[in-house]
């Protein structure tokens, strides 16, 4: 695995019934489009102030999230499916009918060793506020740059709060509307 394009992302649900990869080709675009939501239905799906998602090609999932048993959908509004485990409740992705070849997938669902670094071996201390370790170098900066895909239901952001996401702002979805003009402070 290259540090700058890898083979494959894992992730998965809590309770683990349902592992995903994401897979990287050369073809691959690399960092994906990430873009964050701060729509009602988003942000009641994740318990968050704010989703953040990755976009990626159906086909780059495997395996097929129809083969695991606790694997389920909720049609949260017209044309929009939110995928979750039915066994321990994560939620994992969503599926909208105007992006055909995509599927949405909640950054939180990947794995700690991609977002974080692994935990380098022989650097785990004990000491008297827990554990301390070192990591190796993760993707996370990568994957939750929404200057990609941009910010979405922007007309949501909490002054003060969620207000200070870098990258283009829709005042609903982007699918076809312009972001925003960039403002200075």
């Amino acid at each position: 695995m290259s540090s700058e394009h890898p083979e494959k992302i894992t992730g998965g649900c809590l309770c683990g019934a349902i592992r995903y990869e994401i897979l990287f080709d050369e073809g691959s675009a690399w960092p994906p489009m990430i873009g964050t939501c701060q729509c009602s239905m988003c942000r009641k799906w994740t318990g968050c102030l704010f989703s953040t998602d990755l976009v990626v090609e159906k086909t780059q999932i495997s395996p097929d999230w129809d083969t695991f048993e606790s694997f389920a959908q909720y049609e949260s509004s017209p044309g929009t499916k939110r995928a979750f485990c039915s066994k321990c409740g994560s939620s994992l992705a969503w599926f909208n009918h105007d992006m055909p070849k995509d599927v949405i997938i909640f950054v939180g669902t990947i794995d700690e060793q991609f977002l974080m670094g692994k935990v380098l071996e022989g650097t785990v201390k004990e000491t008297e506020h827990g554990k301390h370790f070192e990591r190796g170098t993760g993707y996370a900066k990568k994957l939750t740059d929404a200057s990609t895909a941009g910010n979405l239901y922007w007309q949501n952001a909490i002054p003060g709060v969620t207000d200070h996401l870098a990258g283009p702002k829709f005042l609903q979805h982007f699918i076809d509307k312009a972001p925003l003009p960039e403002t200075t402070p």
